[in-house]
């Protein structure tokens, strides 16, 4: 079985692209930290997502995203360097609502052309503690 799960934050946005036959693959890659102290080095393995499951996540993939990934590993040496690729099976967007309130502040603030007062009222209501019940889930994840 060959089987590596790990936990990491991106180092760029995530890119979706298409092969010669078409295709969909996603490309991204997560920095992993491992050892401590004066031992803790960065890993930088390189991860692939295809078809419609790349395409799904590749908006939610920036660079800063803290995902947990669980893939195939495999090595590719280039030039004398030998670099770590994995194929994801399973992909976890890690961290709480702050964390993706802040990949999208950078995003919205180029693109976005509401006033700031009428962004005040949802902020304030996310703020407040959900009712208990079923009805307060977000639906809006594609996967």
């Amino acid at each position: 079985m060959n089987s590596w799960s790990f936990i990491g934050r991106l180092g760029r946005d995530a890119e979706l692209r298409h092969t010669q036959s078409g295709e969909q693959v996603l490309t991204f890659s997560v920095a992993v930290d491992v050892g401590y102290g004066d031992r803790k080095t960065t890993l930088w393995p390189r991860c692939s997502m295809w078809g419609k499951r790349g395409q799904a996540v590749a908006n939610y993939l920036n660079k800063g995203t803290q995902v947990g990934v669980v893939g195939e590993l495999s090595t590719n040496e280039h030039n004398g360097k030998t670099y770590l690729e994995v194929r994801v099976n399973d992909l976890t967007l890690v961290g709480g609502k702050g964390d993706s309130q802040q990949g999208q502040g950078q995003t919205n603030s180029q693109t976005n052309s509401q006033p700031q007062q009428a962004q005040q009222p949802r902020q304030a209501q996310q703020n407040q503690p959900a009712p208990n019940n079923f009805d307060s889930f977000d639906d809006d994840v594609p996967f």
